[in-house]
């Protein structure tokens, strides 16, 4: 039924603030897609310009990026608390 996709009697069986609070929320979420689809068309649209791969979400690993002293001061304060 209409915008949230409601049964009538889910509808008629919700307290006003229950509906204006759905419809809050399906507004803002809505809005997210959107934001997103039209980000989507703009990367799409610049590939076909530049003919270079563009790429939707930054690719960032922090594998290996680990420092030593670090990684042994965390694995001795880890044992120390739970007693390995």
């Amino acid at each position: 039924m209409g915008r949230l996709g409601w049964s009538p009697s889910e509808y008629y069986e919700s307290t006003p603030n229950e509906i204006h609070l759905a419809f809050s929320g399906k507004e803002e979420a809505d809005r997210d897609f959107f934001e997103l689809m039209a980000h989507t068309i703009s990367v799409g649209y610049a590939r076909t310009q530049t003919k270079k791969k563009i790429e939707l979400f930054e690719k960032k690993s922090t594998v290996g990026k680990i420092d030593k002293a670090r990684k042994k001061q965390e694995l001795d304060f880890l044992q120390e608390e739970f007693g390995t």
